[in-house]
Order: structure tokens, then C-alpha cells, then sequence
């Protein structure tokens, strides 16, 4: 966030297993496309790719996340990572890698921005 003026949160993301625009609901008994396009396309290359909150980062602004009670306010930037780098995280949560996430959440924190490995931290304003 700090790096990239405008930006009031950052989320980390995972690129989707299967395409969003694939999958159907049942409604009344018969198979609905959740996205109508999906049902137009062939090949998963010609869809836009998709991804997914891994729940390994929060960092959000504080006013923000007052202002507008979400932790995906309008201007949310996302942290990608490699669906492996996602499992080491979960995997590892006591490692020095967390512990530095940690010292950083520290210094944000003194900046009024939440930052969250899994849920919300007490930050003071």
C-alpha cells in the first residue's frame, strides 16, 4: 500500500482452480449458469482470468475500512501469489517469514493500517 499512492487495502490472491465462469447453480431443478458468458466458451484460455482471496493478507487502511466496512474498499490492490507460496503459508504459520509479516504489521500499525494474517488486528487511529 505504501508503495502504490491511491491504494487503501491489499489482498492476497491466488489465481482460481477452475474458472468462475464455469460454474452453475441449480434453480427449479435445472442446471443455470452463474455467468451466462461461460456457456459461450469453449476453451478456459478465452476466459479472463480469475482469482481468488487465499486469506493469508489483509492490509487495509483504517479510515477505509470505517468509511466503507469491507476490507475490499474501491481502490484494493492485490498481493498475487503462487498457489504453492499460499499452502507454505498456511503450512508454516510459525515461521521467521511470519514473524517478519508480524514486525511489518507493527510498523504499519503505527501508520492507522490494519494489517491481518487471518482476522482484523486492534489498530488505534
Amino acid at each position: 500500500m505504501l508503495e502504490h499512492a491511491g491504494t487503501d487495502a491489499v489482498v492476497a490472491v491466488t489465481e482460481a482452480d477452475y474458472p468462475p465462469y464455469w460454474m452453475l447453480s441449480i434453480d427449479e431443478g435445472r442446471l443455470r449458469w452463474i455467468f451466462p458468458e461461460g456457456g459461450r466458451v469453449d476453451h478456459r484460455q478465452q476466459l479472463p482470468r480469475a482469482y481468488r482471496p487465499n486469506g493469508s493478507i489483509y492490509a487495509i487502511n483504517v479510515t477505509a475500512l470505517r468509511a466503507e466496512r469491507t476490507f475490499y474498499p474501491r481502490e484494493t490492490a492485490p498481493f498475487v501469489m503462487a498457489r504453492e507460496d499460499s499452502r507454505q503459508h498456511r503450512r508454516h504459520a510459525g515461521s521467521p517469514a511470519r514473524g517478519a509479516l508480524h514486525a511489518r504489521r507493527d510498523e504499519l500499525s503505527a501508520r492507522s493500517i490494519a494489517v491481518s494474517t487471518r482476522t482484523l488486528l486492534p489498530v488505534s487511529a
